[in-house]
Formats: structure tokens, sequence, C-alpha cells
């Protein structure tokens, strides 16, 4: 139940309850796609990136008065369609893009065969980013609030 206080100012912990717990369902939901399309250590690349992305969309927050001054009303509702389409995007990513890890460590010495398996990795790497900067610039926001 959200609540005002004194000065009639609304407080927004059902949203922040949401949002982050859809992120940390999505951090798992990724960790499993990820140990079955890698390795289960690769689950750590996923901790890493939802970190990232997080920080980073507060830094986004932070630094931008553009972004301050929409109406928070309106970046949420811009926000999650935002990060729903960021998650099917990123979701259709990790599982089409074709990978093989053991390529990344057994050719280093042929360029040709590690070019195209590095460009895959990074895709990869960069659909998970885009799916937590996200969540992190809209708790930011309603932080911020």
């Amino acid at each position: 139940m959200i609540e005002s206080n004194a000065q009639g100012a609304r407080r927004f912990y059902l949203e922040i309850f949401v949002i982050s717990f859809a992120a940390l369902f999505l951090e798992i939901s990724y960790t499993r796609l990820i140990s079955f399309k890698f390795f289960y250590y690769y689950t750590y690349l996923i901790i890493g990136f939802a970190l990232l992305g997080m920080g980073s969309g507060g830094v986004l927050i932070a630094i931008s008065p553009a972004l301050r001054r929409v109406p928070l009303t309106r970046f949420l509702a811009s926000g999650c369609l935002a990060g729903a389409t960021a998650v099917g995007v990123g979701y259709w990513i990790v599982a089409r893009t074709p990978t093989d890890a053991f390529k990344l460590t057994r050719n280093l010495t042929s360029l040709g065969a590690l070019l195209p398996e590095l460009a895959n990795f990074l895709l990869v790497c960069g659909a998970l980013f885009g799916t937590f900067l996200a969540v992190g610039m809209m708790i930011a926001a309603l932080f911020s609030a």
C-alpha cells in the first residue's frame, strides 16, 4: 500500500518492490539460460552485467538533467515498455546466437576463427547489459523521487 508523508509526497514502495523483484527474477532466469548455453561458471557473467547495468542506469539518471525533468509516471511507463522490449529482444538474442565457449579459449592464435566467436559473445553480453540498464534507470528514478 502506498502512503503519503506529511508533505503530501508519494512513496513508491510497491513500484520499487515490483521492479526489484522483476530484476531478481530476470537475473535468475538469465543465470539458468547462460549456464545451459555456455558453462556453469559463466553465471558470474550475469551477476557482473546485472551490477553493471543497474549501476550504469543510476549514473545515467544522476548525470542527465533531461532524464530528471521527465515526469516520473511517464518515465516509469516508458521505462517498463523499454525494459520489457529489452528483455524480449535480449532473450531472443541469447537463445538464437550460436556460441561455443571453447572456441574463445582454444583459438587464441587464429584471429580468423576467434573474431566471429568473440563478436557473438559480445552481442550476448550487450543483450544482457541492455536489459539491466532499463531496470537500473527505473529504480534510480524511483529512489530519487
